[in-house]
C-alpha cells in the first residue's frame, strides 16, 4: 500500500518511474530526483486544470437541472390555473402550485448553495475544522 502511494505521488510530479527491486535478501526503492522543470509544472497544472474542469462541469449540470425544473414549473402554473377555472369554484390549484413551488425553492437553495439555517459555506468550514483537529 505504501509503495503504491509513493508511485502515485511521484507520478503527479514527474514522468520518471519509481523503481522497486526485490530479491531474496534485499529490497531497493529507487526514487527519481525531483528538479525544477517545466515538465513537472505542466503536469501539475494539467492535473489541477482537469480538476477545475470537472468541478465546473458538475456545477453546470446542477444549474441546467434547476433551470429545466424551474421552466417546467412556470409552464405548468397557467395549466393548473386553467384547469382550476374549468373545474369549479374551489381554488385547488394553489395546492399543487404551492407544493411544487416549495420543491423548486428547495432545488434553488441546493443549486445556489444557500442555506439559511447553517449559513453560507457551512460544510466547508466544518470540514476545515475537523481536518484541523488532532483526533483524526
Amino acid at each position: 500500500m505504501g509503495l503504491k502511494n509513493i508511485k502515485q505521488r511521484y507520478y503527479l510530479l514527474t514522468d520518471r518511474p519509481v523503481l522497486i527491486n526485490k530479491n531474496e535478501k534485499e529490497f531497493y526503492v529507487s526514487l527519481p530526483l525531483l528538479t525544477e522543470s517545466s515538465a513537472i509544472m505542466t503536469k501539475q497544472e494539467n492535473y489541477f486544470s482537469e480538476k477545475k474542469y470537472a468541478r465546473a462541469k458538475e456545477r453546470v449540470e446542477k444549474l441546467k437541472g434547476f433551470y429545466i425544473h424551474f421552466t417546467i414549473y412556470l409552464i405548468m402554473i397557467p395549466v393548473f390555473i386553467f384547469l382550476n377555472l374549468k373545474s369549479g369554484d374551489f381554488p385547488w390549484a394553489i395546492f399543487p402550485i404551492g407544493g411544487w413551488g416549495f420543491g423548486v425553492a428547495s432545488h434553488a437553495m441546493e443549486t445556489f448553495e444557500y442555506n439559511p439555517i447553517l449559513g453560507k459555506n457551512w460544510e466547508e468550514r466544518k470540514l476545515k475544522e475537523l481536518m484541523d483537529k488532532d483526533d483524526f
